[in-house]
């Protein structure tokens, strides 16, 4: 059987940003549709998990490294890497809570099995169906491994944007990345503004304090299609008819901040204060053999039975995020670094050109 991996082309949407990455999470997640549609839906999405949570968080952050905007006719373009650090306790699940109808573990079997982010085996479970033998179907017992984790315990998204100063202590954020083809991958796309004033001259009493204190709110949108191949052993229709297979993959992120800094020449120290709203969705799109057939006492995938559009998958990701960091200036080159305090704790640094 020839197959692409879900998770091989994930670390590939480091390209959103013009950088090669390579996040390589080599784990067979078809082999959850040899189970039903109900149960591969419940351990796609238990998963996966990290993944789309740790995407929307990513996208959320890298909108500023000063409480100051732009003066009139300022701007920057700056690159970022948000590298969102997976929790622990996310990075395995409990197979026996997912509550699954044909699906349980082969006996003295963990019932804890790795996430994408987790390491190690998966556990052996029994799948209750039908196989076909010698065209003729038989409810039988299948035994099958779970995938192993990937060892994806950090996310890097990057991000590169630009900035431009406005009238009225305002300064407006873009970014965009046009959908971009990647050969036997897929395409990506992202885009996203935001909006930043410093308000603190409209506050009696602190208007001359030598700080910057400032509001922001920016929006991120992103969607990547990822290219599957996952053909039937046995029995198969036309190969054609499973071409149009892929992943699609969309993610969007809200970010509100309260954001104060304090410069001094060359050295920035800023903080934010704010809350995240990001939706992650994953839809597995296309044609995908799912029928069971015995060949030579093995059980192999056969296209006598087809799903299309197998699933399709929801991760919302939302709370107060708190970051602190610096930003040193030599002439117009500027570099930063953060760290975000939230439950998908955020490592940013970046770089880029800065005037005015």
């Amino acid at each position: 059987m020839k197959k692409k991996t879900f998770l091989l082309r994930l670390g590939l949407i480091g390209l959103i940003a013009y950088t090669p990455m390579s996040l390589v999470a080599q784990q067979d997640v078809t082999a959850f549709l040899r189970v039903s549609q109900q149960d591969a839906t419940k351990l796609s999405e238990a998963y996966l998990r990290p993944f789309g949570k740790g995407l929307g968080w990513g996208l959320s952050g890298s909108w500023y490294n000063s409480g100051k905007p732009h003066k009139l006719g300022g701007f920057d373009l700056t690159f970022s890497l948000n590298t969102v650090i997976v929790p622990s306790s996310d990075k395995s699940f409990d197979v026996n809570s997912l509550g699954l109808n044909n699906v349980s573990l082969v006996t003295g079997q963990n019932s804890s099995s790795p996430t994408v982010s987790g390491g190690g085996s998966g556990p052996k479970v029994k799948y209750n169906g039908t196989v076909d033998v010698g065209g003729v179907p038989v409810n039988q017992s299948v035994q099958f491994t779970l995938p192993s984790g990937g060892n994806l315990s950090a996310i890097p998204v990057p991000i590169l944007q630009a900035g431009v100063g406005l009238p009225f202590h305002t300064e407006i954020v873009g970014r965009f990345v046009p959908k971009t083809d990647i050969p036997d991958v897929g395409n990506v796309s992202l885009w996203g503004i935001g909006i930043k004033n410093e308000f603190k001259e409209l506050i009696p009493g602190i208007s001359l304090l030598p700080f910057s204190l400032s509001a922001m709110v920016g929006y991120t949108s992103f969607n990547s299609d990822i290219d599957i191949s996952y053909k039937p052993e046995a029995s198969a229709p036309s190969a054609s008819y499973y071409n149009d297979q892929m992943l699609n993959i969309k993610s969007s992120a809200i970010a509100t901040r309260l954001i104060i800094s304090k410069s001094i020449p060359v050295l920035t120290v800023y903080a934010g204060l704010g809350y995240n709203i990001t939706k992650t969705t994953m839809d597995l799109k296309g044609n995908f053999p799912v029928g069971l057939e015995q060949q030579g006492g093995n059980v192999v995938v056969s296209g006598n039975q087809n799903w299309t559009d197998p699933f399709s998958l929801s991760f919302k990701n939302n709370g107060v995020s708190a970051n602190a960091g610096i930003r040193i200036k030599l002439a117009i080159i500027a570099f930063h670094i953060d760290y975000t305090l939230s439950k998908y704790s955020t490592v940013n640094a970046g770089i880029g050109i800065n005037f005015r």
